[in-house]
């Protein structure tokens, strides 16, 4: 981005003055392109004056070059030096990174991902790998958990080719524009979560999110969400008391392991209903799809 120097700066400041008032004052004709040129100065200005600021961090060594690791790894920071093409690293260290966020929560449903590659059209390839590919909730855990994290750290990605998926077999393409219209299409959107990140470890706290109600848990360092409806008798799991890494139900007594994917381990046919669930920074966000898995089975769709 070519910086705005001395006489340069002040005169494009004088040109978005100018801008301003001639679209106070504009008819209709020429509102579009006076308001669209004062977006592209404003952004202009805010990028050249970033890119100073990132200069002068650069000329302090070690310390600049502490203080820099620590604005690109903010997310709102983070989301600034993208707009701007500033961001010190590559499309392939920030999806890694992304992907090692998610990671936990693919691992809580015995799987993993890995990067393949990231080919010269920008599309990423991932490979979904252990019992997760099998789930009946794997293409919902991978668009929603995966996809969201990977285009927040490359928005420049065209798509997300995924490997291991159980349906659609073979490889599935999710496209970026998708995104842009996801809680019209029935994939769902991400929302934080109150309270979630303060709960205590061996507790559940239910919550009603999106007319659904959903069941946080905790063991240890990690978290999870499930429907908070016991599959075997259809009654609320709010009462229900851990046993290890199982949580029992107080009406049926059926037992469901938490930590993979919520599986019965009574009744294979029986699992609970998994939701995509980040905590990171004490901020915790689930994605409550359109149609859950249990919707489309009975015929929702």
């Amino acid at each position: 981005m070519a910086g705005l120097e001395g006489e340069n700066f002040q005169q494009r400041i004088k040109r978005l003055e100018q801008l301003i008032h001639a679209v106070e004052s504009a008819d209709e004709k020429i509102l579009r392109s006076e308001a669209l040129e004062i977006v592209r100065s404003v952004l202009e200005l805010h990028g050249a004056g970033l890119e100073r600021v990132i200069r002068i961090i650069a000329q302090a060594g070690g310390a600049g070059a502490a203080l820099m690791r620590r604005l690109a790894d903010d997310d709102l920071i983070a989301g600034l030096l993208l707009l701007y093409d500033l961001h010190p690293d590559d499309d392939e260290t920030r999806i890694r990174r992304a992907l090692d966020k998610v990671r936990p929560y693919l691992r809580s449903h015995g799987g993993n991902v890995e990067l393949i590659d990231i080919n010269s059209k920008g599309a990423v390839r991932l490979r979904l790998d252990g019992s997760c590919k099998s789930c009946p909730s794997s293409a919902m855990t991978l668009k929603l958990a995966v996809e969201n994290a990977v285009y927040e750290a490359a928005p420049n990605v065209t798509a997300i080719l995924a490997e291991g998926l159980a349906e659609p077999p073979g490889v599935q393409l999710f496209p970026q524009a998708g995104l842009a219209d996801a809680s019209a299409s029935g994939d769902g959107i991400w929302q934080t979560v109150p309270d979630v990140a303060a709960l205590l470890d061996g507790r559940v706290h239910a919550l009603e999110i999106s007319g659904r109600s959903i069941l946080f848990c905790r063991i240890g360092d990690s978290y999870y969400a499930y429907g908070n409806s016991c599959p075997g008798c259809n009654q609320s799991l709010q009462d229900g008391r851990f046993d290890s890494d199982r949580l029992v139900c107080s009406h049926c007594e059926r037992q469901y392991d938490l930590v993979l994917a919520g599986r019965s381990l009574n009744e294979p046919d029986l699992q609970l209903e998994p939701f995509p669930l980040l905590v990171t920074a004490g901020h915790a966000r689930i994605a409550i799809p359109e149609f859950s898995e249990i919707d489309k089975s009975e015929g929702g769709l």
